[in-house]
């Protein structure tokens, strides 16, 4: 289904389909490893499998001034699993600084 994005902190823009344009008027999305960044803040984004690397990306993330982390996670749940996800979560953070928001879209 998916191939790891290779290209560290590379941001391309990729065309949307004729449909997509003609509702939003929107022709080009911005597809890769880059922050959202506004006047108050900046975001940043690692899925479900990075928050269980070693190497997690929220480690550079918040070494780049990320203060906002969210981890759209698609994880099934199973019996102690929880505990060590909420553990996960408490060490990025504790690493990282700032806010790490998890939701499971599964379970």
């Amino acid at each position: 289904w998916f191939t790891a994005w290779t290209r560290y902190k590379t941001v391309e823009e990729y065309y949307l389909p004729r449909m997509i344009t003609e509702i939003t008027g929107q022709t080009k999305v911005p597809f890769g490893d880059g922050v959202i960044a506004t006047r108050d803040t900046v975001i940043g984004y690692e899925i479900c499998e990075e928050l269980w690397n070693p190497t997690s990306s929220h480690q550079d993330l918040g070494l780049d001034g990320v203060e906002i982390i969210i981890n759209g996670s698609g994880s099934y749940m199973e019996l102690r699993k929880a505990y060590v996800a909420v553990e996960l979560i408490r060490s990025a953070t504790l690493k990282s600084g700032g806010c790490y928001m998890f939701s499971n879209l599964r379970g």
